[in-house]
């Protein structure tokens, strides 16, 4: 059984490259897909997938504060973060328990990104490597 996985982002584009990213090429079982940080938190509570993987800029309700509200609701929340956000506000965001980060756009199509997400889902999803923080640019 494939690991599971909530996608948002609130542009229907980036979703939708996402979401085929994550299914054909990282194997995973997508579960569910939303576009602003009030959905990623019901989303999250109602699926409880394995990894969450969304933006931080969002209308409703930021990245940010999802994040928040996720990890209060399960500490133990692998949280993905896919966002053009740039200097001290990635170390703010990882901060609150962000496992790995990776800037918009995703090399979707660089064997060597390929790579390294799937090291980094593998190290994730066995959790062999929960303290540790990935951000790649």
């Amino acid at each position: 059984m494939s690991a599971s996985i909530l996608i948002i982002d609130d542009s229907k584009f980036q979703v939708k490259q996402h979401k085929i990213f994550f299914e054909e090429v990282l194997e995973l079982d997508v579960v569910a897909l939303g576009f602003n940080g009030q959905e990623a938190v019901s989303l999250y509570k109602k699926h409880l997938p394995d990894f969450i993987c969304l933006d931080i800029t969002m209308p409703k309700q930021n990245g940010e504060e999802a994040i928040k509200k996720i990890l209060h609701f399960d500490p133990n929340a692998k949280i993905i973060v896919i966002s053009a956000i740039q200097g001290d506000r990635v170390m703010e965001i990882m901060e609150h328990g962000v496992k790995l980060f990776y800037r918009k756009p995703l090399k979707m199509t660089d064997p060597s990104f390929i790579q390294q997400i799937q090291l980094d889902i593998q190290k994730l999803k066995s959790s062999s490597w929960l303290k540790n923080l990935r951000i790649h640019s």
